[in-house]
């Protein structure tokens, strides 16, 4: 005299159950309406994770949350390609330098400027995002203007400065008249040589020795070039995979289209995809090109975000249009081909992205905010 019905949707496919039976007591009326269940999963069922970002950034002596890691599951009783997705509620984590992050709390600490990796484990499987840890402004920081030591910006009085035009020692730059490691200076030997000037400054990889050990300081770049042109806004351009990534759309205009504050800019992060971090956007760009009947190239990790006082958030995913080009690696070019761009968002959405631009070796095209896998297709 009793029948219950229950309805469960995933991944675009609808589940019924029906349970027939007696009512357990005068006057219930059961449940009308949704309802939330815990389910748990097996490990060993779990055959990816996965998180939101590649990247989460915070300052040195503030805490951030720790990523959301999403775990998919291929149970036998789904059509094949179907998966269920849930949150790990407490995966292993372990960070490779805890000088410069460490968990406490259940909260990720940064404690000193730089990056490390930061890795979440449950079974057998796992997954490995970056820790970008900036300068804390209150600490002795990089900012130009100040009266502190330990500042590598032109207009401190401070010793240990790597600009010209200083009177503290251990100085690599020429012109100085402390001692130092650079050539034309009356400093003790040693010769400097890299690209982009001595091994402390802003600019490629430089080299000095001499007088210390040998040392190496790689910079990231804060812009990149597609076919000559220069991006409009700073940010971290690391993608590999393709020959450049730019935004198009200039700064102020981004800034306007926002609403920035003036204490706020435009900042952008382009990164190589890691399939093994993100199976189930990997599946979607897959299933996407083969309806349009198209090769998948190079897929991308693109966060389109600002910088408000050192500390970065990503701008909002359904906000004005944002210009992007990517250039084509020579290995994905093929004459008589049209090009275009799948994106794929948080929770599975995606769209396809027409080339603005008539080059042969350029991808033109508009998104908007936020973080999404971007993946270069040809048809």
């Amino acid at each position: 005299d009793a029948i219950g019905m229950g309805h469960v949707y995933a991944n675009g496919i609808h589940y019924w159950a029906m349970e027939l039976g007696n009512v357990s007591a005068a006057g219930d009326s059961g449940i009308d309406g949704d309802q939330t269940v815990t389910v748990e999963i097996q490990n060993s069922s779990i055959h990816s994770l996965s998180t939101e970002k590649d990247t989460y950034q915070t300052v040195s002596g503030n805490t951030i949350d720790l990523p959301t890691v999403n775990a998919a599951e291929a149970p036998t009783f789904w059509p094949e390609g179907g998966s269920a997705v849930v949150t790990v509620e407490n995966p292993d984590w372990k960070i490779d330098n805890e000088l410069i992050a460490r968990i406490t709390g259940g909260k990720l600490l940064g404690k000193s400027a730089g990056t490390t990796t930061l890795t979440a484990s449950v079974g057998s499987e796992k997954v490995t995002v970056t820790i970008e840890v900036l300068p804390n402004d209150n600490e002795e920081d990089n900012d130009p203007g100040n009266n502190g030591d330990g500042d590598n910006d032109p207009g401190n009085g401070g010793e240990d400065d790597n600009d010209p035009g200083n009177n503290g020692e251990e100085d690599n730059d020429p012109g100085n008249n402390g001692e130092d490691n650079n050539p034309g200076n009356e400093g003790n030997g040693g010769s400097s040589s890299g690209n982009g000037g001595s091994s402390g400054s802003k600019g490629n990889t430089g080299k000095s020795s001499g007088g210390s050990a040998a040392a190496e300081t790689i910079i990231i770049p804060t812009t990149s070039i597609v076919g000559g042109v220069q991006s409009a806004t700073e940010g971290v351009y690391m993608a590999t995979h393709v020959n450049g990534t730019i935004v198009v759309t200039d700064k102020a205009v981004i800034a306007q289209n926002y609403s920035l504050a003036n204490n706020e800019k435009p900042y952008a992060k382009f990164s190589d995809f890691d399939v093994k971090k993100s199976l189930l956007a990997k599946q979607s760009i897959d299933s996407v090109a083969a309806a349009q009947g198209a090769v998948v190239g190079p897929i991308l990790n693109i966060e389109l975000g600002k910088m408000t006082d050192g500390k970065y958030s990503l701008l909002p995913a359904d906000g004005s249009p944002i210009r992007l080009s990517v250039g084509i690696p020579k290995s994905f070019m093929e004459t008589g081909k049209t090009y275009g761009i799948v994106c794929v968002r948080t929770g599975g959405s995606y769209a396809v992205l027409k080339d603005l631009d008539n080059m042969a070796d350029t991808i033109t095209f508009e998104t908007a905010g936020g973080a999404g896998v971007y993946a270069l297709i040809k048809y």
